[in-house]
């Protein structure tokens, strides 16, 4: 998209910013990642890059970060998953990964869907830069990039620190991130995703599926978060029928009725409702 460069905005509760840590508090700002819906609500993904050296409990997740502030408290991540083909050779098309908090992250600051399987099209993309205090923004024309198996898309303003940004279409759906090819880009103004193809739904079911015991009960920072917690203000409650969705199985896309709804309700039921009128 040529002109574009993305632009500092005051962030969303669901995409947040991810920090090295040292005795339990935050130190350098590394990464990006989002909550996406899962079975006990504790899931975020991210670039599987992003692991390389450091272990998943070192690792801090602060949603919303805006203004050098954490308005949604901070989350000590306590497990990653990555795919089999990842582990195996680190190939630059399986880089995403899964990450778990210790406790309902999404029941505070609401989540994205994953969506498998769609095609380059315009999408939203948040990041966290290095040397930011807040995050910054910009709409993108992604293409295919080395045939069906990468996106890419042209836009200046993201530069280290933005792996793991959701591309998200719909409004509520992430259907790439940024990494894979050169770990998502080497200059700030190309930026790659791999394919969301059925590695990702495969790992994301194994990972929703799994249910792990912090050791010790919670720790005393969730205690404090969910003590905190007096509902989700400002956030509309997302209505889903399924966290994760292939396109394929959204034959309506382009129905009408969907776009023209005068009814507060979000585009992914809109648009299951409509492909079985």
């Amino acid at each position: 998209m040529s002109g574009c460069s993305a632009t500092q905005f005051g962030g969303v509760p669901y995409v947040g910013a991810l920090f090295d840590s040292s005795n339990g508090q935050p130190t350098t700002h590394f990464a990006t990642a989002f909550v996406v819906a899962g079975k006990y609500g504790n899931m975020l993904m991210s670039a599987a890059h992003i692991l390389n050296g450091r272990s998943a409990s070192s690792i801090i997740f602060a949603p919303g970060y805006a203004d050098g502030q954490a308005p949604h408290n901070l989350w000590h991540v306590h497990k990653a998953y990555t795919d089999s083909a990842w582990q195996a050779n680190h190939g630059i098309d399986d880089d995403f990964c899964f990450l778990k908090v210790g406790a309902d992250v999404q029941g505070r600051v609401g989540s994205l869907n994953l969506l498998t399987g769609a095609y380059p099209q315009t999408c939203h993309v948040i990041r966290y830069p290095d040397g930011l205090t807040s995050p910054v923004q910009a709409t993108v024309q992604a293409v295919w990039y080395s045939g069906w198996h990468r996106l890419r898309f042209t836009c200046d303003g993201y530069p280290n620190g933005t792996s793991g940004s959701p591309w998200i279409i719909y409004g509520n759906s992430a259907y790439g991130l940024l990494g894979g090819y050169q770990q998502g880009g080497d200059t700030p103004s190309v930026s790659y995703s791999p394919y969301f193809s059925a590695s990702v739904r495969n790992l994301y079911d194994a990972a929703n599926r799994a249910f792990f015991n912090v050791p010790g009960g919670l720790l005393e920072t969730q205690f404090k978060e969910i003590e905190a917690y007096s509902g989700p203000k400002g956030i509309k409650k997302r209505i889903e029928r399924s966290p994760i969705i292939d396109e394929k199985d959204l034959p309506g896309l382009r129905c009408a009725t969907a776009r023209s709804m005068g009814a507060r309700i979000e585009l992914i039921w809109a648009l299951y409702s409509c492909s079985r009128a």
